[in-house]
């Protein structure tokens, strides 16, 4: 069994994929988890791993990430004689972002996979997802308390998640008082992106000491690693796609987004090179990794991604 999972809408994307991972794991007793992350791994790597059988009855699933990165790993796939689709274990393709339809890899898993893209949501999408998870929560809020909160997050649902998770943390169930405008002015930070802006500055700088108290700063301000960790990888990637439309445009015209985020990630722009960000953002997927699976304590892996990330490179 194949599914696809993809689309700029990650927040979901990434939920889904949970989701998935949780009801197989329920139903399946003897399932074995293996991760791929085809910016790393060679095609022949996972081959080795899907054609080892095992003595016992257990089931393996494969997750595979970043496959439309290699081409290699996509063509030594298409051309590998294995009946993926008939296998009785489970392949699950991961990708955080869209994927060109026309390519052949994505014909095929359009043929054979469970496929389900996740596109950015509208304004009033957001709005709606933000007042189902405020009652998933037991919280009511005003309109203009609403609003303000859509506001601050730049309607970004990682940034959405953390805030409401605070906010029922602050507010117990007993509480069945409204949530006001002046009660998201007084907890939810309006500088959020200027603190996240900072962080990934001092990893720039290769400044470990600042970047560890900003972190710390983060974390007593009510911010989760699995979130701050989700907008390392939302930034990065921001950093990264930019960086690669302005060496090879010029210019950043085209991508849209709030006009302080669009400043923020030009000027870092500037402070990363092409080697460095390819060097990151791989080690953010395997800090994420890392902490789904068990290896590693969130905080564990926050701190030492930080280490690696800062580190000097010849």
């Amino acid at each position: 069994m194949i599914t696809f999972l993809f689309g700029k809408e990650n927040f979901n994307s990434q939920r889904k994929l949970q989701k998935t991972i949780n009801e197989l794991q329920e139903t399946i007793p003897k399932l074995y988890i293996k991760y791929f992350d085809a910016e790393k791994s060679a095609f022949q790597d996972f081959r080795d791993q899907f054609q080892t059988k095992s003595i016992f009855k257990e089931k393996n699933l494969f997750i595979l990430k970043n496959v439309f990165s290699n081409q290699d790993f996509k063509q030594s796939f298409l051309k590998s004689k294995i009946d993926f689709p008939k296998s009785s274990d489970i392949i699950i393709f991961y990708e955080r972002d869209e994927v060109e339809k026309a390519d052949p890899f994505f014909i095929f898993l359009k043929k054979n996979a469970k496929c389900q893209e996740f596109d950015s949501l509208k304004k009033w999408d957001v709005k709606k997802w933000l007042n189902q998870e405020m009652k998933k929560h037991q919280l009511t809020a005003e309109p203009d308390a609403i609003q303000l909160l859509l506001e601050l997050t730049n309607n970004n649902l990682w940034h959405l998640q953390n805030e409401v998770e605070k906010l029922a943390a602050y507010f117990s169930k007993s509480d069945k008082r409204k949530i006001l405008k002046k009660d998201i002015e007084i907890l939810v930070p309006s500088n959020f992106y200027e603190n996240i802006f900072k962080l990934i500055d001092a990893i720039a700088l290769k400044n470990k000491e600042k970047a560890f108290i900003l972190l710390k700063q983060h974390l007593l301000n009510g911010a989760k690693p699995p979130y701050l960790l989700s907008m390392f990888a939302y930034q990065f990637r921001n950093i990264l796609i930019m960086k690669e439309k302005l060496l090879k445009n010029g210019s950043i015209k085209g991508i849209k987004g709030h006009p302080f985020v669009l400043r923020k990630t030009q000027s870092l722009c500037e402070r990363f090179s092409m080697k460095d960000l390819k060097r990151i953002y791989p080690e953010i997927l395997k800090a994420d990794i890392n902490i789904k699976t068990g290896e590693m304590t969130p905080e564990t892996g926050l701190n030492i991604l930080i280490s690696k990330i800062t580190k000097e490179t010849p």
